[in-house]
């Protein structure tokens, strides 16, 4: 959300362990108001339910993809929220 030139360097997350660690970002553009997007981002939940024929949990140790199909590391499809008030607002996890 701004131009290019202001985007920050990127900096590795935070649960990255070594350097080793592969972590995949993407950019991609959408035609749609920017809230319909982060209300979509934020709801940890949704994934199992409206894109379960995309999204399969499993007994896996990493999320991955199939020719068909993503999987979750993990069957439990009700993740349980918590959130810690900040000078920002807010910070969000959910935990499965």
């Amino acid at each position: 959300m701004g131009p290019p030139d202001l985007m920050p360097e990127f900096e590795q997350p935070a649960f990255v362990k070594s350097e080793n660690t592969q972590v995949s970002i993407v950019k991609m553009r959408v035609d749609c108001n920017w809230a319909q997007i982060l209300e979509g981002a934020i709801d940890s939940a949704h994934s199992s339910t409206l894109h379960s024929s995309d999204i399969r949990p499993a007994r896996v140790d990493r999320a991955g993809m199939t020719c068909a199909y993503m999987t979750l590391p993990s069957t439990d499809k009700s993740p349980r929220i918590q959130v810690e008030p900040t000078s920002f607002g807010m910070r969000y996890v959910a935990i499965w």
